[in-house]
């Protein structure tokens, strides 16, 4: 969530490697554009529903970022990703003034566990 206060809400965000993320963002803002921007990450299958047209804010390129959302004030976007290498990622808003203000935060990949699978489990007791 995009706050009144030039804030993200959580502010740190954690998703699995190798693991479709689905985000949902919400900019309750009132009277202001907004933007979840991630300048390099790894990751496939980047889709984005909501975009608005953010040319005109004094907002870096989409084309700068791996992973952008832009909304309206009062609306919401959705951002899918799978992210495919861990790591902690700082995401922000590009509005000129925003990220200075404190409008950032981490994004976590977390390794996907590895199982083991046994054949038989009978040494297992």
């Amino acid at each position: 969530r995009m706050t009144d206060h030039v804030r993200f809400e959580p502010a740190e965000i954690q998703v699995e490697a190798g693991v479709p993320v689905r985000l949902v963002i919400d900019n309750i803002e009132t009277a202001s554009i907004h933007d979840f921007s991630v300048k390099a990450i790894s990751v496939t299958d980047v889709n984005h529903e909501g975009e608005a047209d953010m040319g005109h804010m004094g907002m870096n390129s989409a084309d700068d970022y791996d992973l952008h959302l832009a909304l309206e004030s009062g609306t919401d976007g959705v951002l899918e990703f799978t992210p495919t290498e861990a790591g902690e990622y700082e995401f922000m808003c590009t509005v000129t003034g925003h990220a200075a203000a404190g409008m950032t935060g981490t994004l976590i990949v977390t390794k996907r566990p590895r199982v083991t699978h046994c054949k038989d489990a009978s040494h297992m007791a």
